[in-house]
């Protein structure tokens, strides 16, 4: 499903974060250190939680709430609605190269 920039809310935290560049912080894997930012890790986070509590009906922790995600990334719907545009944003952000 192709999602607009109407299905989205610009002024929310994830996005005002993509371009912040102290929202930046060293992923260590095998060794190597690489640059990596807050928002695409709390994206990456955010579809593994939000695929839990869809397939599941299980929160990642007791104090996790729909209503927070939904904020965090500006959007609207049901919990399925909501892990589409998730996934959606982590399609597009992860094919697009990063500034390293």
């Amino acid at each position: 499903m192709e999602f607009t920039s109407k299905d989205f809310d610009l002024t929310a935290p994830f996005f005002a974060g993509l371009d912040d560049p102290k929202e930046t912080f060293d992923l260590i894997m095998d060794g190597k250190a690489t640059l990596f930012d807050w928002p695409s890790w709390n994206l990456l986070c955010s579809v593994r939680d939000l695929t839990m509590f869809c397939k599941f009906g299980m929160k990642p922790h007791r104090h996790w709430r729909l209503k927070d995600v939904k904020a965090y990334f500006g959007v609207k719907g049901s919990k399925e609605k909501v892990l589409e545009k998730v996934e959606y944003l982590k399609e597009v952000l992860m094919e697009t190269p990063q500034n390293t």
